[in-house]
C-alpha cells in the first residue's frame, strides 16, 4: 500500500479518536501530554468506538437483519486499500466515539478511577490535577477572599470561572467587594476579570472543606 494512501485512510478510520479526544479535552480541560498519550488516546478511543460498532452489526445480524459481510473490522480497512471505507459506519463510529467522552468525562469530573484506587488501598492519591483545579472543582470553594500581591489589593466575591492550570492564573469573580491590604473598602464591583502569574494570588477561606473520596 502506498504511504500517502495509508496515512489518508488511517485518518478517516481514526476520525471517531479525533472526535472523541476533542470532546473529551472540552470536558476535562487541557493538559500537558505527551504526543504519545495523544496518540494513545485518540487510538482507544477509536478501537472502543468500532468495537461498540462491532456489538451492533453483531446483534443486528443476530436477529438476521445483516449478512455475515456486512461489517469489515478495522484492521482489515485500514491494512486493504481495495476495501472501500464506508463513510456512514465511520459516522456511526463517531457517534459512538462521541458518547464515550461524554462517559470518560464523568470519570474524570468524579475521579471514578482515583476513588476505585483508593477503594481497594492500591493508592492514596487525592486526583491526578494540580491543586489549583483540585480546588476551583471542589463546590465549596465558591465565596472567598482574593489576595492580589501585584497591586496590594483583596477581592471579596464568587469565583465562578478559572483558567486550566498550565496557564497564568485567570479569575473571574461577580458580586467583588474590593478593599486594600489594610482592610479599607473601596469599591464594590458586578464583574471582575484578572490575570496574574503563580505567585501574584493567594485565596483565602474562613470555612473549607475538599472534596475527596471516603477511604
Amino acid at each position: 500500500m502506498d504511504i500517502s494512501i495509508f496515512v489518508i485512510r488511517a485518518a478517516f478510520l481514526a476520525l471517531p479518536g479525533l472526535v472523541a479526544s476533542k470532546l473529551y479535552r472540552k470536558g476535562r480541560g487541557y493538559t500537558t501530554k505527551k504526543n504519545w498519550e495523544d496518540f494513545v488516546e485518540i487510538l482507544i478511543f477509536s478501537l472502543l468506538s468500532y468495537l461498540l460498532l462491532g456489538i451492533l452489526f453483531s446483534v443486528v445480524r443476530w436477529f438476521g437483519i445483516l449478512n455475515s459481510s456486512a461489517c469489515i473490522s478495522f484492521f482489515k480497512a485500514l491494512q486493504d486499500d481495495n476495501i472501500p471505507l464506508n463513510w456512514w459506519k465511520i459516522a456511526l463510529a463517531t457517534i459512538f466515539g462521541a458518547f464515550l467522552a461524554i462517559i470518560a468525562s464523568y470519570f474524570h469530573r468524579y475521579k471514578a478511577i482515583t476513588w476505585i484506587m483508593r477503594l481497594i488501598h492500591a493508592s492514596n492519591r487525592i486526583a491526578d490535577e494540580e491543586l489549583w483545579e483540585l480546588f476551583h472543582s471542589s463546590t465549596c470553594a465558591q465565596w472567598l477572599y482574593v489576595r492580589d500581591h501585584k497591586l496590594d489589593l483583596v477581592y471579596f466575591g464568587c469565583i465562578t470561572k478559572y483558567s486550566d492550570s498550565d496557564n497564568d492564573r485567570e479569575l473571574v469573580m461577580e458580586d467583588v467587594s474590593v478593599y486594600n491590604n489594610k482592610g479599607d473598602f473601596l469599591y464594590d464591583c458586578p464583574v471582575l476579570y484578572f490575570s496574574r502569574d503563580k505567585y501574584d494570588l493567594s485565596i483565602e477561606l474562613l470555612n473549607f472543606a475538599l472534596e475527596t473520596p471516603e477511604r
